[in-house]
């Protein structure tokens, strides 16, 4: 696994064709990990952080804020690449996404 800080370099490697098949395959497992945990513990998200902007990373909570452009600056701060990450504004009302 790489460091974060080297995450968001692989994120435009990724975009360019220029990652390696595992390391995509490492990225997408990470990700469906971390939106895993939204559903599942949807409830105990719901307890814990109320009104609030979360981000899940590797299948952790690594972030949390009032606002979308805060969440944005932690991650940022923590040199973890939003595109690699899960981010979902929490509340009671849940959204049906049609895609």
């Amino acid at each position: 696994m790489n460091t974060p800080q080297e995450e968001g370099t692989e994120t435009s490697r990724a975009a360019e064709g220029s990652l390696p098949a595992e390391e995509i395959a490492d990225q997408l497992r990470d990700f469906s990990a971390s939106a895993r945990l939204l559903s599942d513990k949807r409830q105990d998200f719901l307890k814990k952080y109320p009104q609030k902007w979360v981000s899940v990373y590797r299948g952790e909570t690594v972030a949390h804020a009032d606002t979308i452009e805060d969440l944005m600056d932690e991650l940022e701060r923590a040199g973890i690449p939003a595109s690699n990450a899960v981010i979902r504004f929490i509340d009671e009302k849940q959204a049906t996404m049609i895609l």
